[in-house]
């Protein structure tokens, strides 16, 4: 496969400056890394189906315009989300999310991804579309997760070796009210084995926080997560993508996450959360969350150091990246992509949110 423009773009711009390996070996490595089973442990279900997904569901006056997943590198955080919502504005049924999740499981089948904890947003369908008029379409939070799961089911069934588990978004700029909504859906998703997989594990593992950190509600996102521990959900949050390192420190030290996203920041103050850390450099730079050069990015000094990290790919279809490319970007730049595939898929799967599930595929993953 002929690497993306995007790609080699951004290649040719570290070639003017260090030495990479040359367009033959990465493409050699990228076909490898498809070829071999892996796992993902930050991935944004949205924005990592086939554009084709869309094509279909997006309006006419949007088609005509630049498509989202046509955007990138995009300016700032800001401009990315912007994409985002025109992307979800195809989106206008219940229905359209069990296609969705459909879609999700196949994308994995294709990459060859065996396990996944993806982030979900019903946030996004019922509280934001309201506040801020973006559709008329607004779905209550916990049918936006029925839905998701029923699409989920359906998958899974038709591809037993694929598994995906769900992260329900909560959002940093979720109010009080809408908090109390949220957990009243988990509490029902957690009370409900139809929420589970034939072995009666949850198919939703835990709350996640994204968007743009703030801490204006930062006591009141603890107190809820405490909550939401006590039925059993794991806490995942984006936190440290770029902004102030003193922030993302206040933010970690305060909600005591299971795992963290990005989390680069914090590392020009010497803090780096390295319990379950997943950087996605491809996405920091297209999103331009990270400001100095590709081959500077902080991924590169925790593999130098050996910190425990994870791989993701965060929202592909919007930044024309993918897994394979993630890793093929960091082949190119330090040579020791097989060593660094085989050290970062060890650290996600010892620290998946759900390792009773990841044992069914044990096999898979034999090293």
């Amino acid at each position: 496969m002929e690497l993306p423009i995007l790609f080699q773009e951004l290649i040719a711009d570290c070639r003017t400056r260090i030495r990479v390996l040359d367009r033959y070996e990465i493409e050699r490595f990228y076909n490898w890394v498809q070829s071999q089973p892996k796992i993902e442990t930050h991935v944004h279900l949205e924005a990592a189906v086939d554009e084709s997904f869309y094509e279909s569901r997006l309006s006419t006056q949007l088609r005509g315009g630049l498509l989202p997943w046509k955007r990138a590198p995009f300016q700032n955080l800001r401009s990315f989300i912007e994409a985002w919502v025109a992307l979800s504005k195809g989106v206008r049924t219940l229905s359209d999310f069990e296609a969705m999740a459909e879609s999700f499981v196949e994308s994995r089948r294709v990459q060859n991804i065996r396990y996944t904890e993806a982030y979900i947003s019903p946030a996004d369908f019922s509280f934001i579309r309201k506040r801020f008029s973006i559709s008329p379409e607004i779905f209550e939070f916990e049918a936006v997760i029925s839905a998701y799961i029923r699409g989920l089911k359906n998958a899974l069934k038709m591809y037993p070796d694929i598994d995906v588990r769900l992260i329900a978004d909560s959002l940093w700029i979720s109010k009080d009210d809408e908090r109390t909504v949220i957990f009243e859906g988990l509490k029902n998703i957690s009370l409900n084995r139809d929420y589970s997989d034939s072995q009666g594990h949850p198919l939703v593992v835990a709350v996640g926080l994204g968007g743009s950190e703030t801490h204006e509600s930062l006591n009141e996102h603890k107190d809820f997560f405490n909550s939401v521990r006590n039925l059993g959900y794991k806490i995942d949050i984006h936190s440290g993508e770029g902004g102030d390192p003193k922030v993302h420190r206040l933010s970690v030290e305060t909600l005591k996450p299971d795992r963290v996203v990005h989390g680069f920041s914090g590392m020009t103050e010497n803090f780096l959360f390295s319990k379950n850390l997943v950087m996605c450099p491809l996405s920091n730079l297209m999103i331009k969350t990270f400001q100095g050069q590709p081959e500077e990015h902080p991924v590169f000094e925790c593999l130098k150091k050996g910190y425990p990290i994870a791989i993701g790919s965060d929202d592909p279809l919007l930044l024309g990246n993918s897994l394979a490319l993630e890793y093929s970007f960091l082949h190119a730049v330090t040579g020791e992509g097989y060593d660094i595939f085989e050290f970062t898929q060890k650290n996600a799967r010892e620290r998946v949110l759900a390792p009773q599930v990841l044992r069914r595929l044990d096999k898979y993953f034999r090293c």
